[in-house]
């Protein structure tokens, strides 16, 4: 049998390409039409995102709009298994959400999720989620001020479907930046899907530390190393010699060509407008997010980032230093313009919000500093 009639048999293709990793599938689909045409017949039925959260709520559509009005994403080993395509039944569903966003998404859990999730406080919390307050004792750190457990119903396998609320002290991505390795520096938004370190994570199977600080780092890396991954504290010194290592010192954003972007299915799925004075945004928010991840010469791994906190701007966005400087002047101006007229308006369905205009703005910076496109598509 010949080659071209292997890929057009489906039952072989889904064979193969379980066994291949993301990048040896997409490899595949440039070779002829034939592979093109039958890799992207298995992305479709393989990566299908509302398929994969129907584990976790009855209409995935309604969810992911819902992710898109209030800008939360999925992340942790829950954004891990839809990339990797494997199932850990044992895994929660972490949602990272904006501060004042979190109650929002909690009675969207309780009122139209499905499975009957009810709200489980954990010590010290307000026994009603409507009377809980973000900013909690418990979560000292730099990154997350509350996380809040919703729990469904018994299912017939005898488990439980849970989902964490977890409120971010800056912003989401500020908060997966923070992890304690690469492998769990991925992504679900209601747009895209993200793996910010694919080929350490699928074709390496390697996970660097990059917060050594964590209180929870040695349980995390047990399960990842039972999940077959290996934890690395140092790059050796020939990878950090190496100008093509995929953990190398380099700028990063979440769009750019060392991350794997996977466009999700839209249809029905509602994005609003941020207000009604500003356009529709035709780009996915969580891809302006860009960092600086740093390897000593000893190779330890650190990833540093500054927020963007500003008025002028609807969502709050992780920046490498130097952009954020970029951005200051513009949104110094545009900022006292703007406490005018809020104060004169306090009806935030009329405010004005800058997003849209990120892109230019980092292509400007981009062409301004002469950096190249390695770092963008």
């Amino acid at each position: 049998m010949s080659y071209a009639r292997l890929l057009d048999r489906t039952f072989i293709t889904d064979r193969l390409f379980d066994c291949c990793s993301p990048a040896s599938i997409f490899c595949i689909g440039r070779t002829c039409k034939i592979a093109r045409n039958a890799v992207q017949f298995y992305v479709k039925r393989t990566f299908d995102i509302n398929d994969h959260l129907h584990r976790f709520v009855h209409n995935p559509i309604e969810f992911r709009s819902m992710l898109d009005r209030t800008g939360a994403i999925i992340s942790g080993s829950n954004a891990l298994q839809f990339l990797n395509r494997k199932t850990w039944p044992e895994s929660d569903l972490d949602l990272y959400v904006y501060k004042p966003n979190y109650k929002e998404v909690g009675r969207w859990l309780q009122d139209n999720a499905g499975f009957s999730y009810t709200y489980r406080p954990f010590h010290l919390q307000a026994q009603n989620f409507a009377e809980t307050d973000a900013d909690e004792p418990m979560y000292e750190n730099d990154t997350i001020c509350g996380v809040f457990e919703f729990r469904s119903n018994e299912q017939q396998d005898g488990t439980h479907r849970i989902i964490q609320v977890i409120v971010a002290l800056k912003s989401p991505m500020d908060s997966i930046l923070k992890f304690h390795s690469t492998v769990v520096m991925n992504v679900i938004s209601a747009r895209t899907a993200y793996s910010l370190y694919p080929r350490a994570t699928f074709e390496e199977s390697r996970a660097l530390v990059c917060n050594p600080s964590m209180d929870i780092l040695h349980d995390a890396f047990r399960k990842y190393a039972a999940r077959g991954y290996q934890i690395i504290a140092n790059l050796s010194l020939d990878d950090v010699r190496s100008p093509v290592c995929s953990l190398r010192t380099s700028t990063r954003w979440a769009d750019d060509n060392m991350a794997w972007t996977l466009p999700l299915n839209m249809e029905g799925v509602v994005t609003d407008r941020l207000s009604d004075n500003c356009p529709r945004l035709e780009f996915d928010p969580i891809s302006m997010n860009g960092w600086e991840f740093v390897v000593s010469q000893f190779g330890v791994a650190s990833v540093i980032c500054d927020c963007t906190y500003t008025s002028v701007l609807r969502y709050s966005y992780t920046t490498p230093s130097k952009f954020l400087d970029f951005l200051r002047p513009i949104f110094n101006g545009q900022s006292r313009v703007e406490s005018d007229v809020r104060r004169s308006n306090l009806n935030e369905r009329y405010w004005n919000w800058y997003d849209f205009q990120l892109p230019g703005w980092r292509r400007k910076f981009l062409e301004d500093n002469k950096i190249t496109r390695e770092s963008l598509k």
